[in-house]
């Protein structure tokens, strides 16, 4: 006949195996892979692990991209700063693609600054106006060439 320390101890260790096929979901509770064969069960915690391992390797290259953020704009901070204090104006832009998205930054003691509005070309953008005026010029002397007939 079993004692009740034996029987207790026997609820423990299935406890104790039990929390082996058990994989946390955060705040969405925990999924239970006790009914499953033992081959798909490890199979899943693999899957599981794995998932992990790249999830934190995304936090740090995030972390490490909104750092090297920071800096920057720290930097940019501390010229303006430097500028005001020499009464000198200094308007200073930046725009940056990271996997977080993309920030455009405008920071000075000017007008400009103040507006908070940064241009083509502050953005990153290809100034166009060159092409535009080529294309007008372009269409002018075909436009030129049908009227008056060559």
């Amino acid at each position: 006949m079993e004692s009740d320390d034996q029987r207790g101890s026997e609820k423990s260790l299935a406890r104790q195996d039990r929390s082996h096929d058990i994989i946390p979901l955060g705040d969405k509770g925990s999924l239970d892979l006790s009914s499953l064969p033992e081959e798909d069960r490890n199979e899943l915690k693999k899957a599981f692990v794995q998932g992990q391992l790249a999830l934190h390797e995304k936090m740090q290259e995030l972390g490490i991209e909104n750092e090297a953020l920071d800096r920057r704009i720290g930097d940019m901070s501390r010229m303006v700063e430097e500028a005001s204090s020499a009464s000198a104006s200094a308007t200073i832009t930046g725009a940056y693609n990271d996997k977080m998205g993309r920030t455009e930054v405008i920071l000075g003691n000017t007008e400009t600054a103040a507006k908070g509005k940064l241009d083509r070309t502050q953005k990153g953008q290809r100034d166009m106006t060159l092409v535009y005026v080529v294309i007008a010029a372009v269409a002018a002397v075909i436009i030129t060439a049908i009227l008056f007939g060559r």
